[in-house]
């Protein structure tokens, strides 16, 4: 199993459809995703939460669309 984030990254939230975490949010994982488990925990804004894999991309890579 290849995983995209490894403990200790930093990574920036591209979903938009939380209600208690905005997208854009930069959080530290925690535990990656591994063979027995499908979501990674990752601490943000002073508490720890999961999510899929898919909804984040390291902060390096992060590119907040401009509006028009």
């Amino acid at each position: 199993m290849e995983r995209k984030f490894n403990k200790g990254d930093l990574v920036t939230l591209t979903n938009p459809d939380y209600r208690d975490i905005k997208k854009g949010s930069l959080g530290i994982v925690i535990e990656p995703i591994t063979e027995w488990k499908v979501l990674m925990l990752v601490h943000i804004n002073g508490d720890k939460w999961s999510f899929p894999e898919h909804e984040f991309v390291h902060t390096r890579d992060y590119k907040e669309e401009k509006c028009k």
